[in-house]
């Protein structure tokens, strides 16, 4: 992960809204129903679904109408993996 996208990746997780989302997608939850369990609007909760989809953090699992993000582990684990080998700097 080079430097940039690093940065975009912290400031996905620097909200504190999108940390309880990707805690929250686990690809079983509607972004309406993650919206409503944080007491955010629809609109709101699929602006910070999209934020994590970006970076990586999260992919969307489609079905019907229903969007369902779900944790992209491979980049939780690249994202952890690089936090690790600055703080080794």
């Amino acid at each position: 992960m080079d430097a940039f996208t690093l940065a975009a990746v912290g400031h996905a997780v620097g909200d504190p809204t999108r940390v309880q989302v990707l805690s929250m997608a686990n690809g079983k939850l509607s972004v309406t129903e993650i919206g409503n369990l944080l007491g955010v609007s629809k609109a709101t909760a699929s602006h910070h679904v999209r934020v994590l989809e970006e970076v990586g953090l999260v992919e969307i699992v489609r079905g019907g109408r229903c969007h369902r993000p779900k944790r992209r582990l491979e980049g939780v684990w690249e994202l952890a993996r690089d936090v690790g080998r600055l703080s080794q700097r």
